[in-house]
């Protein structure tokens, strides 16, 4: 068993042994080989997908030669002498291109089998335009993360990928490119090609900018090229960003910041080197109004504009009323005055100074028209009636505009600027109109409204008196029944009933009540409307004289007596001093303003007396007149220093140090002072014989005088000496 084992073991070898050895010797005796070893240089492309065609690159090649992928043989489809084309198998895995014949060759790369691929898309890229070296991203679907396994061209220009992944590749513009679409081509998954064209821009270049300067704000164009795509493009000044209002290839307008400094402007454009201004934008600060006033008024109204930046020269600024140039009355950096003119209508105020710009305020100056009452309809009516007054000059404005019928105030039921409607009220007068605009003035109608069926006062008698005085009122449209009447006494918040005791036709009369004050009378007719008196009705009070002040002063002073009992009505009150009437400049019932007589000599106790009233109010104190000072002479008219000089006139008072006397500026010594008489001595430091002038006499208060007179200084008499006896 054991030795037959062994004969099948080695009749097994052999027979592998044949198996092997004898093609061999049988191959190597078939006919000679052609041509040399053939070699294999690269292979395009390095890898693909099962089904795609791969060039093996080389020398002697032949049709003797299968093509291997690792250990599967694939599809020859062409031979030339340096080219054979074969297909990529589908069950063929990454491995070298194996020549197979008299040689066996081998690739010197690998050929990476991929999977296949979906077609890549491509959505869009940024930038659309951009000079050589611009970084581009290409936007899309299926590109390879490999950056290998993507290939990007531009036109006919290879680009360099910067970076890959499936939804973006990353691409720099080459130096060579011309405008084109992007085609990428994806191992394995095939080519797509761009819709929209990339433009290549010329590289980054300013040439020049318009304007030159102006004030924070200004738009300013930077002319050159390669601006490209403005989502990539900044400009600068003096490192501050400003603001892109248009980009196109050739130009740039941008605004200058509010913060800006004259500096140069600095275009940026990614990827690309700056480019910038050879000169600076000079900013320069326009004027800024900051308030005017007054806000309105007629033509040839000074108005005062505040603000900086104006400047100082009237020549190089100018002030605009609207479109109309307006009088420059004076200038300086800060404030501008000008007059309204005469033809100018509301408008804004607008500075322009030459080199800086121009600012306007923000509000218009309201010129005023002139107030002027054309007419107003009905011209009569009874109390209710609604009147409407035409004319020009009134401001829609209730708190400014007030509105009378004689001298009571209407109700304003509407008001435009050339209309006012009033309300006429109960007792209002026959009367004229007149409209009062706040700071314009007041204008009257031509012609009176009449006012029907309304009751009038036409006067009342007497004018004053004490509780139960009787009073007379004369007038009309009292009617005849004392049931369908009313009057009072007193202002209309304070006003008492007098009690009508008789009526007849044009005249009542009634009694004063109790806790009645001084006020004017009012009378209201039933069914007819309500009247009241333009003077008031004075409730008598004990006539005294408390002070007054003050308590002394020159001729002309204005002196104010204060006590009780005075009438209202100036003419009905007499006051004199001592036994010297003064007039009377305005009085009420507890004051009475005289003013003192410039030609009184002496003071006095004041004496108030009130027509009606039967005694006299006298004050405890007089009144110390101080006369103005006079100098009527000097005596002597010469002498020499050290004389004395009796001064004689009036005001000069009794107080030594209330008085000065000068003469030729040097003050005089004085001996004795009296109200009319002041000696003094001529002072030392005068030229004899050459010196010689007026005195002047100061006292205070009082005033200053000058001698009419000149004095004379003269040399001093030599003393006689005595003769010695013998």
């Amino acid at each position: 068993m054991v030795k037959n084992y062994k004969c099948l073991k080695k009749l097994s070898l052999f027979l592998v042994f044949v198996q092997f050895v004898i093609p061999f010797f049988s191959v190597a005796q078939e006919g000679k080989p052609i041509g040399p070893k053939p070699t294999i240089e690269k292979i395009k492309p390095e890898s693909g997908s099962p089904g795609a065609q791969v060039e093996i690159i080389g020398k002697n090649f032949s049709p003797d030669y299968s093509v291997w992928l690792g250990t599967i043989q694939v599809e020859v489809l062409s031979v030339t002498i340096d080219k054979i084309t074969v297909k990529v198998p589908v069950n063929a895995k990454t491995g070298r291109f194996v020549l197979k014949g008299k040689y066996i060759v081998e690739s010197p790369t690998l050929f990476t089998v991929v999977e296949s691929r979906p077609s890549p898309l491509i959505y869009g890229f940024v930038p659309s335009s951009g000079a050589p070296g611009t970084i581009v991203k290409i936007s899309g679907a299926n590109f390879s993360s490999q950056i290998f396994e993507n290939s990007v061209m531009l036109g006919n220009s290879q680009v360099q990928i910067q970076s890959a992944a499936p939804g973006e590749l990353v691409v720099v513009i080459p130096k060579e490119a011309t405008s084109g679409k992007f085609t990428v081509t994806v191992m394995g998954g095939g080519t797509v090609i761009s819709n929209q064209i990339f433009t290549v821009q010329s590289p980054l270049v300013v040439t020049d900018f318009s304007p030159k300067f102006g004030p924070p704000g200004t738009e300013v164009t930077i002319f050159g090229s390669g601006f490209g795509d403005k989502k990539f493009l900044s400009v600068t000044m003096g490192g501050k960003i400003t603001k892109l209002k248009n980009v196109l290839q050739d130009r740039v307008v941008i605004e200058i910041p509010q913060d800006a400094i004259s500096s140069p402007l600095i275009v940026n454009y990614k990827g690309e080197p700056k480019a910038s201004t050879i000169q600076s934008f000079e900013v320069r600060i326009p004027p800024v109004i900051e308030s005017f006033e007054p806000i309105e008024g007629f033509p040839g109204t000074i108005v005062t504009i505040r603000g900086k930046n104006f400047g100082s020269s009237e020549l190089k600024a100018k002030v605009k009323l609207g479109s109309i140039l307006v009088k420059i009355l004076s200038i300086t950096d800060e404030k501008i005055e000008v007059q309204i003119p005469q033809d100018g209508q509301s408008n804004p105020l607008t500075v322009e100074v030459t080199g800086k710009g121009e600012a306007t305020t923000a509000r218009a100056f309201s010129v005023w028209a002139p107030l002027i009452i054309s007419s107003f309809a009905p011209e009569k009516g009874e109390a209710g009636t609604v009147v409407k007054i035409s004319g020009q000059g009134f401001i829609p404005d209730l708190k400014k505009v007030s509105v009378f019928l004689g001298t009571v105030p209407l109700e304003i039921t509407g008001i435009t600027s050339t209309e006012i409607s009033v309300k006429i009220p109960q007792g209002a007068p026959s009367q004229k109109f007149t409209v009062s605009v706040k700071d314009r003035g007041k204008v009257e109608s031509a012609k009176a409204f009449l006012v029907v069926e309304l009751p009038v006062i036409e006067k009342f008698y007497p004018v004053s008196g004490q509780i139960g005085q009787m009073v007379t009122v004369t007038g009309k449209n009292f009617g005849f029944s004392t049931d369908n009447i009313r009057v009072w006494i007193g202002p209309p918040d304070r006003k008492q009933f007098c009690i009508v005791q008789q009526i007849a036709g044009t005249k009542l009369t009634c009694q004063v009540q109790p806790n009645t004050v001084s006020g004017p009378v009012t009378i209201a007719v039933k069914d007819m409307g309500e009247t009241v008196s333009t003077s008031i009705f004075q409730i008598e009070e004990p006539l005294t004289v408390a002070g007054f002040s003050p308590t002394s002063g020159l001729p002309g002073t204005m002196v104010t007596i204060n006590g009780t009992g005075f009438s209202p009505v100036k003419n009905l009150n007499s006051v004199k001093l001592g036994k010297i009437p003064l007039k009377i400049l305005s009085s009420d019932s507890n004051s009475i303003v005289v003013q003192i007589p410039v030609n009184i000599k002496t003071g006095g106790n004041f004496i108030v007396s009130v027509k009606g009233k039967q005694s006299s109010a006298v004050s405890a104190s007089a009144f110390n007149l101080i006369l103005p000072v006079k100098i009527k002479s000097i005596t002597p008219k010469a002498g020499p220093i050290g004389t004395t000089v009796k001064i004689t006139g009036q005001g000069f008072g009794t107080n030594l140090q209330m008085v000065q006397v000068l003469f030729l500026g040097f003050y005089c010594p004085v001996i004795s002072l009296t109200p009319e008489e002041i000696q003094v001595q001529v002072p030392p430091g005068l030229m004899p014989g050459v010196s010689q002038g007026k005195f002047q006499v100061i006292v205070n208060p009082g005033g200053i005088d000058e001698s009419p007179q000149i004095f004379k200084v003269t040399q001093a008499h030599p003393k006689t000496k005595a003769i010695p006896k013998e």
